[in-house]
């Protein structure tokens, strides 16, 4: 089972890169085949050596540039950079007004990665690939998430790359409905009904209000949302 886990976690890092979250797989994978190997050979009962061993892993993981958050940042920073180059790019960073090409996959894992930089990691670590967009001077160092995901599209779009939302294929277009969270819940006084959903593209909601009923209905074909009132 721990060769099986070994194989998952690096195929997975051979795709992806390194994250914090695959760091600490692999970080644990090494330290339960070392825990495995030393109480089949030693036949040892002291148990001590457990949480000593786990907490040693735990306090040199989180410093240095063998920490979690440097090894992270730095293969996803590099990972972006060869994906840019394979898209045309020969100087860095890349400005704004670039009009790179990149495959269809190529686009959608540039997409992940400055979601997750700018996400995850700080604006300074994307500024050193490509341009950041105007706007990022206006933000924290770490934007929150729905900023970080503003950002990477206006990044991505800036030189010439196709944007992939987060759940986002080649073949389908989202439509995206959320409620602004700093006026949710809406004031009553103001509306007779109110009501809050989540629905996917080419699906529909009805709500009832008295005799009345409110339909609307995303359609993936023109992405756009059509509001029926009966």
């Amino acid at each position: 089972s721990i060769v099986m886990l070994y194989f998952a976690i690096g195929k997975r890092i051979s795709q992806y890169g390194f994250t914090e979250r695959r760091y600490f797989l692999l970080l644990l994978a090494v330290w339960i085949s070392v825990v495995a190997v030393w109480f089949a050979f030693t036949r040892s009962r002291r148990i001590r050596f457990i949480p000593v061993s786990l907490a040693l892993v735990a306090l040199v993981s989180f410093f240095g540039p063998w920490g979690a958050y440097s090894v992270s940042r730095g293969s996803q920073v590099a990972r972006l950079t060869q994906l840019l180059e394979n898209a045309g790019a020969t100087t860095f960073p890349v400005s704004a007004g670039a009009t790179l090409s990149a495959e269809a996959d190529d686009a959608r894992q540039a997409s992940d990665i400055l979601r997750y930089l700018y996400g995850t990691h700080s604006i300074d670590d994307v500024r050193a690939v490509v341009e950041v967009p105007p706007e990022a001077d206006t933000m924290p160092a770490s934007p929150s998430r729905g900023e970080s995901y503003r950002l990477a599209q206006l990044t991505a779009e800036s030189i010439g790359i196709r944007y992939f939302d987060q759940w986002e294929t080649e073949d389908n277009t989202f439509v995206n409905v959320n409620a602004n969270s700093e006026i949710w819940p809406a004031p009553t006084e103001v509306y007779s009904y109110v009501f809050r959903s989540y629905f996917d593209t080419g699906s529909g909601r009805i709500w009832m209000a008295g005799q009345d009923s409110v339909e609307v209905v995303a359609d993936s074909a023109t992405a756009e949302l059509h509001v029926v009132v009966n």
